[in-house]
Order: C-alpha cells, then sequence, then structure tokens
C-alpha cells in the first residue's frame, strides 16, 4: 500500500470509527428499493432581531445563546469541526453545505442518534430539521414539528403580516416549512429518461439547490405543495423507476467496479456513478448488500470535493474498501 493510501485509509478509519450510523440509515425502511430518506424543515426567527444576514455580531450571538439554553439536552452542538466531520454531516443531510460554522456566531446542534438538527444563524435564525430513512414523511414532520413548538414555545417568533412565520426569503413564510424526499432513479437515468416536475416541486441534486443528479440521486421538494401531495408525486416516481428497472439492460448496471481500484482518479460524477450502479445491482438483486447499505457508503462519499487528488483517493478508498471488506461502521 502507497503511503497516499495509506493515509487515505488512517482518514477513514477515524471518521468512521468516532462516529456513530445516524439513526436513519440503520434497519429497515419503507420504499428503501427507491426512497433513500425523507426530511421536513421548519425556518423561524426570533422575534426583533433582522434575519441573519443583517444581523451584528451581537445580535447573532443573543440569537445562539437562546436556542443553546433551550433545546432539549439531546442535542449537541457543534460549531468548530474538521473537514471531515463537516463532510460527514452533509451527506447525512444534517447540516446545508453554505453553512459556515464559527465558534461564536453560527453554529449547528446534532441529536445524539443523528437524525435531526438545529442550524442557527443560516438564511434565517433556526432551521429545525429531521430526517428519517425511506418513506417515512409523517414521522419526520412529527419531530420537526415537536422540536420547533418546543423552541417556540420559550422563544418569541417573529410573524409576518398575512401569515403565520417570517422568513427571510419569502417563498418560505407561512409555515416556513420544506418537505423532500431523496430518490435513486438509477435505472431512469441509465434509460436517459428525465422525470416529468409538476409546477410546485423543485428537483435537486445530492447537495440541494443547485446540484447535479449525478447517478440518478435526486431530492424532490416542495415549500408550497401539501405533504400528501408530495406523497402523490412520490409514488408516481416510484413506481417510473421499478417500470424502467424492469427494461432495463443489465448490461448496463454489471460494469466492472473493480476499475475503482486502479483509476488514478475518481471524479465526484464517476464515484457517485459507480455507488448508483451497485446500489442498482442491489436492488434488483437483493443479496449480502441492500441498497441502504449503499446509502450508507453515499454518506461518507465527500460529496462536496469535486477537485484534487486527496478527494479522489478519499473517494477511490472508500469504494474499495467497501466492495472488499464493507464500511467499518457496519
Amino acid at each position: 500500500m502507497s503511503q497516499q493510501n495509506a493515509e487515505v485509509d488512517s482518514w477513514m478509519d477515524a471518521l468512521l470509527r468516532n462516529h456513530a450510523l445516524p439513526a436513519w440509515l440503520q434497519g429497515e425502511a419503507a420504499e428503501s428499493d427507491v426512497v433513500i430518506s425523507s426530511r421536513v424543515r421548519l425556518a423561524r426567527n426570533l422575534a426583533g432581531l433582522p434575519f441573519p444576514g443583517a444581523c451584528s455580531r451581537r445580535q447573532l450571538l443573543v440569537v445562539l445563546h437562546n436556542v443553546r439554553r433551550t433545546l432539549p439536552m439531546e442535542f449537541e452542538e457543534r460549531s468548530i469541526i474538521g473537514e471531515a466531520e463537516r463532510s460527514l454531516l452533509i451527506g447525512s443531510r444534517l447540516l446545508s453545505p453554505n453553512h459556515v460554522l464559527d465558534n461564536a456566531t453560527r453554529s449547528v446542534f446534532v441529536s445524539r442518534d443523528r437524525s435531526a438538527s438545529v442550524m442557527v444563524n443560516e438564511e434565517d435564525h433556526i432551521r429545525v430539521q429531521s430526517v428519517t430513512g425511506g418513506l417515512a414523511l409523517d414521522a419526520a414532520a412529527a419531530r420537526t414539528q415537536s422540536l420547533a413548538d418546543g423552541l417556540g414555545g420559550v422563544l418569541p417568533m417573529a410573524h409576518a403580516p398575512g401569515t403565520r412565520f417570517a422568513t427571510a426569503w419569502p417563498g418560505n413564510a407561512g409555515e416556513g416549512k420544506r418537505i423532500g424526499v431523496m430518490l435513486h432513479l438509477g435505472a431512469m437515468a441509465l434509460n436517459r429518461r428525465k422525470p416529468d416536475v409538476p409546477e410546485g416541486f423543485a428537483l435537486r441534486g445530492l447537495l440541494g439547490e443547485g446540484s447535479r443528479g449525478f447517478g440518478g440521486f435526486v431530492q424532490v421538494s416542495t415549500t408550497q405543495r401539501a405533504l400528501g401531495e408530495l406523497l402523490d408525486y412520490v409514488g408516481v416516481l416510484i413506481e417510473a423507476e421499478r417500470a424502467a428497472r424492469q427494461k432495463l439492460d443489465r448490461s448496463a448496471v454489471d460494469q466492472n467496479v473493480v476499475e475503482a481500484e486502479e483509476d488514478e482518479e475518481m471524479p465526484l460524477d464517476k464515484a457517485v456513478d459507480q455507488v448508483s450502479r451497485m446500489r442498482l445491482r442491489a436492488a434488483i438483486d437483493p443479496g449480502d448488500r441492500t441498497p441502504r447499505d449503499f446509502d450508507a457508503l453515499l454518506a461518507v462519499l465527500d460529496l462536496r470535493s469535486t477537485d484534487g487528488q486527496s478527494a479522489s483517493l478519499k473517494r477511490r478508498s472508500l469504494i474499495r474498501r467497501f466492495v472488499e471488506f464493507a464500511l467499518p461502521w457496519q
């Protein structure tokens, strides 16, 4: 093993040894052959203060202090973290890629089971979110609402005229809610079939706003439609993906993934495509590995670092070791 590969494997071992597999990635999950996760997020702002973008440092400190003293004890504050942990939180859908943490004014609080988080002083003062495995929006919505109600029962929240809650982006005003489901439309991607997107819904890539849908991994979300309407639309996508799998040329799926060991570089798009093909194979022909296993791999793949040999080596090592052994935290 080269020194570079040894360093990469050491980095990975330390990351996975020190961070438990998030609860939403454990056990069985509904519709998990197609659906990776469900997430419900609520945005709130404290009354009497400008939105974070216009806050002074002192005002940001006031927001953070109030959230810190109000949240349940099960939430751990993470403000000064390394790049490895940041990548893991983003891959686990608990941290926005655009939320820049510091040791004083901007932070994230993460539940012990790594299935809920509260981001402080991002675009809004408070963004509460819960993540569940597979298609389980009701459970995610219930937990998020409970957390938001707990904060709102202690802290006065800002309201806009004619709406329930004021938000930094007017499109979120009212409930301040975004509900979303991450899916793997791998067969549709191989068939180059793009899903229709009805008005009121958004289709994004793995990292949300502005990101690309590598490997057929997409997030379907809405701020304007009801939860039931999103469930109906997701149901249509699930059936379309399963129908595409029935018609799929298996040679397109059974690409040799061993090449991941030998390639000099593993750019982001190729790494995600490899995981997509392996996950699709596991969904079509269940065996030792399940689609949920590959969801855990995807969570640690370092999706933000698109260039550079270091990021490439990490991805290549993760995929190689997963194919040969399985991830240490599994």
